[in-house]
């Protein structure tokens, strides 16, 4: 009666342990962002996070669609508190669970208006 359960405390060990390598692969923290040394939002996602650059990859300012990735040109480090990738198949920020969608996005967050 203990291996299986012993069994099940390694299972549970492991999926707490990789948890937040996977929350890191959705997100870059200002830090990152900063460290890179790059220029703009683009840059720093092309460095740290190249996957996230697919061709119809949407970018949002918060809760607003902003453009395609080219708009990430428009922000540097300093203006973003978090950036975050949304898969394809989740929803869109600010559009509630309707906007599904098949390509993934990426969302600055700004924490202003």
């Amino acid at each position: 009666m203990r291996l299986p359960t012993l069994a099940l405390g390694f299972a549970l060990a492991g999926c707490t342990s990789m948890s937040p390598s996977l929350v890191g692969r959705y997100s870059l923290s200002p830090e990152a962002m900063h460290r890179s040394g790059a220029h703009d939002l683009y840059d720093a996602v092309r460095l740290l996070r190249p996957d996230w650059l697919e061709p119809c990859t949407s970018v949002y300012r918060d809760e607003r669609f902003w453009g395609g990735t080219e708009a990430l040109h428009e922000f540097v480090p300093e203006d973003a508190v978090a950036v975050k990738y949304i898969p394809s198949g989740h929803p869109r920020p600010g559009a509630g669970q309707t906007a599904l969608n098949t390509c993934s996005a990426i969302q600055v967050v700004t924490g202003g208006p």
